[in-house]
Order: structure tokens, then sequence, then C-alpha cells
């Protein structure tokens, strides 16, 4: 249940707030009281994390006037203890005349931006809404609009939230409906579409602001939709090498966003491709050769496309942009000047040359090189593998999860339940730390194998029915769920390894009903933590039967289960923390790509299973990947920032 309290206000001062002190004091001890233990231990329990996210703890404000000063608003102004309890005001009711935005943004931004997750401003009959909302922008785009940037004036308005504002651009302003012809010829004249989604209400603001949403209703006489607006809720997706950044349209008049996928607009287009070399993808066309060590090299590859660095010096520099970067004309002189330099950049990767030789100055004691790196020289597996699996399966035998005594010489082939009680068993010792004792050898009729009883004494048996085993029989979806869950369940015991809370997203599978009542727990866990999904966006297919080599990659995208999650941000006196597209500190110009999202105290993030990438990258930037609230693409946090919420 959502808390209201009143905040009064003197229209002359800008101090002139103050409310009761109860509200801040609850969130504010509890705060000072839990964080001692969220530092120690590096996490947050289920309870605490909720107990801190503004989004379970949202909470209602009233802005009133009054006629006298009180000391208690000068008191509040310093106080860190107002500050936090401010960024659970998700609702805000503003009922005086002399309101204005620029007085409620100066006074915020004063207050360390503290009603950045405000969802909803309701403005009474007493405020000059219109006037209001114009402030409101302006506060945020006079300075880009005064200096002729005009295209880009709205960048710096909305990230995930505001830089230095009192609300985001995921807000919606609530006017009365008398102010309606008022408004319309206000933006009529206006060359800038609003922010804001603005709807009107009718009768008494109290009455509409306890029903909330439903109170209210549209005020357009028809959406046009040309505005752009550049928020972080309207971004369709972030640039890659293969995309632009683009955002969706807004209503011109009312604010309102499009999200229609086929009707975007971006911020251009690089003349060549900006790749991201920070992925280790051991793969037959990744290979470059072996360093004076014998060990395998192999080119980094863009995180984003696959491309790997030779292939892309070779390929992205075409002709136009060869002319693009010189100036150049298009002239016989100038192409037979590309086609030699082409030439040389060629011979410059084959054996011998320059590019080449660099690449191979590379090994894994020294893995500092911006295009190449080693692997070690015991880990090569011999088996055949689908060439897009050959990374996956490299890293799970790097990671000691491939026994090939047991799975064979051709990964390609179907999974046994033989095999896949290996690797599962395999999965539970890495992630316990211990040895599995073995059930008893009569525990099933048709095998004697150690794996299988190794399974059984673990508790992993993967659908198995009493009494027998069926070692040769296929493995399908749900039963290989059923087989890792049970193995992280066990190291869960064994450990106290800790997972995520998380809920089943297995309804959005048209077939979810064909899972089997003993494999839903499993498949619930393995697919909400993107380990075993399904094979389509609405199919589950939980008897479709997988290959060795899945499960192998699979398995070691398991290893990472305990970091899969939720992550919340804790108090942090940093005055920006942002989200990057990038963690690759070999290139500049992707090391400092901002991804319009920012994030504050007790913000909330999906961390997905780990990638292979540059460590050295990875550990200068102090970044881990999250996934954006929005789009859904990996983005790049700081690590220092944020603690693990793990399942009470």
């Amino acid at each position: 249940m959502k808390k209201t309290f009143k905040i009064a206000a003197l229209s002359t001062l800008i101090m002139g707030f103050f409310v009761s002190w109860s509200p801040a004091k609850d969130i504010s001890t509890y705060i000072n009281n839990a964080y001692k233990e969220i530092i120690e231990k590096q996490i947050y329990t289920e309870k605490q994390a909720d107990s801190l996210w503004w989004k379970t703890n949202a909470r209602e404000m009233i802005l009133t006037p009054i006629e006298e000063y009180d000391d208690l608003g000068d008191r509040y102004y310093e106080s860190k203890l107002w500050q936090e309890d401010s960024l659970y005001i998700t609702r805000l009711l503003v009922d005086y005349p002399s309101a204005t935005a620029s007085y409620l943004h100066q006074l915020y931004k004063r207050r360390y931006d503290c009603l950045r997750n405000v969802r909803e401003v309701w403005l009474s009959p007493q405020v000059d809404a219109w006037a209001f909302i114009d402030e409101l922008q302006s506060e945020f785009i006079e300075d880009e609009y005064q200096a002729g940037t005009k295209d880009d004036f709205i960048k710096y308005k909305d990230r995930l939230m505001f830089d230095s504002g009192m609300m985001n651009g995921s807000c919606t302003i609530y006017v009365p409906e008398s102010e309606l012809p008022k408004g319309l010829l206000s933006y009529s004249s206006k060359p800038l579409s609003p922010v804001y989604f603005v709807k009107v209400y009718s009768g008494d603001v109290y009455e509409a602001f306890k029903k909330g949403d439903s109170a209210a209703k549209e005020w357009c006489p028809g959406h046009v939709y040309t505005g752009k607006a550049y928020t972080a809720s309207r971004m369709k997706q972030h640039m890659t090498c293969q995309q632009p950044n683009e955002w969706y349209y807004s209503c011109k008049w009312c604010g309102k966003c499009e999200y229609n996928p086929k009707h975007t607009f971006s911020d251009g287009v690089p003349k060549s491709p900006v790749h991201d070399f920070a992925r280790f993808d051991i793969s037959d066309k990744n290979f470059a050769g072996k360093n004076k060590q014998g060990e395998k090299v192999y080119y980094l590859s863009c995180r984003w496309c696959g491309i790997n660095k030779r292939d892309s010096d070779i390929s992205d520099f075409t002709y136009e942009y060869f002319r693009y970067g010189a100036g150049h004309k298009d002239t016989p002189e100038v192409r037979a000047a590309y086609n030699m330099y082409m030439e040389q950049k060629k011979d410059s990767w084959k054996k011998g040359g320059t590019n080449y030789e660099q690449a191979l100055d590379v090994s894994t004691k020294v893995n500092l090189n911006p295009w190449s790196f080693a692997v070690p020289k015991s880990k090569d597996v011999k088996a055949k593998i689908s060439e897009n699996a050959q990374d996956g399966v490299y890293w799970a035998a790097r990671n000691g999860l491939v026994d090939e005594s047991v799975l064979g010489d051709d990964f390609t082939k179907p999974l046994t339940r033989m095999q896949a009680s290996a690797i599962a068993v395999t999965l539970a010792e890495k992630l316990s730390g211990k040895s599995v004792s073995s059930a008893k050898s009569k525990t099933y009729s048709d095998t004697k194998s150690k794996y299988a009883l190794k399974a059984a004494g673990a508790g992993i048996y993967g659908g198995a029915s009493e009494g027998k085993f069926n070692p040769d029989g296929a493995v399908d979806r749900q039963q290989l769920a059923t087989f890792f869950y049970q193995a992280l369940m066990y190291a869960k015991k064994n450990k106290n390894v800790r997972y995520t809370p998380y809920e089943s997203k297995l309804a959005r599978y048209s077939d979810n009903a064909s899972i089997a009542d003993w494999a839903k727990e499993a498949a619930a866990f393995m697919d909400a933590l993107g380990l075993v999904e399904g094979s389509s966006r609405t199919k589950f297919l939980p008897e479709e039967t997988l290959t060795i080599e899945q499960a192998l990659v699979i398995a070691n995208n398991s290893l990472d289960a305990p970091n899969i999650g939720w992550y919340q941000s804790g108090p942090s006196d940093t005055d920006k923390l942002e989200l990057r597209h990038s963690t690759n500190d070999f290139q500049l110009q992707n090391c400092g790509v901002a991804t319009q999202l920012e994030y504050r105290y007790y913000e909330r993030f999906w961390r997905p299973f780990s990638i292979p990438e540059i460590p050295a990258a990875a550990a200068v930037l102090e970044r881990f990947a999250v996934l954006d609230p929005y789009t859904n693409e990996r983005l790049y946090a700081r690590k220092i920032n944020f603690f693990a919420v793990k399942a009470d």
C-alpha cells in the first residue's frame, strides 16, 4: 500500500518545504541498520532488496501552500534521510497557485535529484498547467535550444532518469480538462514536442488522484507522431556495428509514445561499421595460427556481429569510406590508390605480414593483444563439433566439463541419459567444490555406471523412473533442464550456493501445458535464468531431443548460475552512475559510448550469464553485463555499485 504525506511550500522561499518526520525516518533507519550487513556480505537478501527498491516502496506526495516558514524545512534540506526517502515518491499532486516548474526543478536539483522516480504529476486547477509544462521542458532544453542545436536538445533531458531533474521522461502529467483549449493553442505555436505524456481529468483533483490513471483520459483530437524525444523509455535499439540508435516517435501534441517498430527515427549511421572486438570466440573461422609457445591463437571477434579483427580490417574499409576519410573525388587515380592500399592491407594479414605477426605475439601468460588471444595447449577437443558450437564446447572443456571417454568422438549426436548424468555430476562437483558420493550399486537394475550412481547420490535423476535409469535413452529438453537444475540444487545444499529470486516465464510458450509435472519446477528455473530456453519465443518443445554439444554449452553457461539474476545498486556518493554499451578499452570510440541510461540508489537490473570477453577491459572499467530494461540488450554497469539479490 502506498504511503501518502504532505509537504507544505512557501511560494517566496525556495527552502520553504517541510515534511512530517516519520515517513523519512522509516526508510532511512532501516537503510542505516541494513546497509552494514549488505556491505559485509556483498549481497542483498530478497527481503532487504525489496525493502529498499523504489518499485516496491512506492509513495505519494502532495504539495500545498503555507503562510509561515517552518525551521523543519531547513533541517530537511541538508538531510540525507530526506534524500533517500524521496526516491520512493512515484506520484505527486501539486496544489498551490504559484507553483512553477523552475521552482520545483531548482529545489529538487539542489536536493540531489530526489524526485527521480516520479511517474505521475497531478496539477490542480490552481496551477497554470500549460505554463508549468512549458517551463518544465525549458529547464532541460533552454541552453541547447538557445545554442541552436535544436536537433539534439532532448538528448540531455531523459536517460533512464534525468541527469539533474525532478522527474523523468516516463512521467505522465495530469491537468484539468478546463485547460484543454489553452493547451492546444500553446503547443500549436511551439516548434518542440513535449517530453511528457499529458492527459486530462475532470472534477476534484484529490478524488482523481486517489483513483489514479483510470480517472484521466487522452485529449488529442488526433495523434500526430512526429515528435522526437531521445529518452530511454522510447528507445527501440542501441547502436551496434549492424544497427543505428533508434527511438520511437511521440505525438507532437500530447507526448504519447507511438511504440511502432516500423516508425522510428535515428541519430545517424557511421560511414563504416564500428565494431567492438572484445569477444573470445573459439572457432575455426577465427583461428590465426600458433604462437612461439605452441599455443593456438585466435582473432578477437566483434561482440555484436561476430566478425573477427582480420576480416573486418579487410572487408569494412570500402572504397566509399576511403574516399570519405581522405576527402577524395571519384577518379581513376583515387580508385587505383585504393586498390593498391587494399592489396598492402591483405598482404599484412598473410603469414609473415606485419599484422599477422603482431597477432601471433600473444600468449596465455600475456594476453593483452588488441587483435587476438591464446588458449592453453591441453584444452583441445578432438571430437566432431558443429561450427556454431565450437566456442561453447571449448569453454566447457577448459572448465573441466568434458569427459570424452563418456561423450565419444562426435558431439553432434543425440545426448544419452548416461552422458547427461556425466555432465550434470561434473557440474555439481565444480559448483560445490566437493566430490559427489555414489548411491548404492543396486539403485538401478539397468546400469552400474559410476556417473549414474553418483547422479543418484546427488539427487540428480533427470526424470528417471523408479529402479531404472535407461542409460542409452535420448535426452529431451525437459529432461536436460531437470538434470542440470538438480545439479545446481545439489550445489545450493552442499556449499550454500544461492540463486536469484525469479518468476516463471513458461506461460509465454504456447505448449507449456505439455511440460511434464516432474519437470515444471526445473524448466521454470532454467528458463528464467536463460539457461534452458525454448526452441523459439513461442515454443518450448519439451520433448525435443538435444545433442551432446548443446548440453555442453548449456552446462558451461550453468557454471555462472550463481551470478545470474537481479542486481541492485546501493547508496553512492557518485553524482552520476551510467551504463555503457561496451567495455572494450582498446577502441576509444566504443569505450566512451553512453547508452542513454543512468541509475542511482536502489536501482535494479538483470544480469544474464556471462560470455568470454577481454578480461583486461572488464577489469579496468570494472563493469559487468546487465540487460537494458527497455530494449533487453546487453549494457555494462560498474560492479562496485551493485550487490546481487539472493532468494530468501
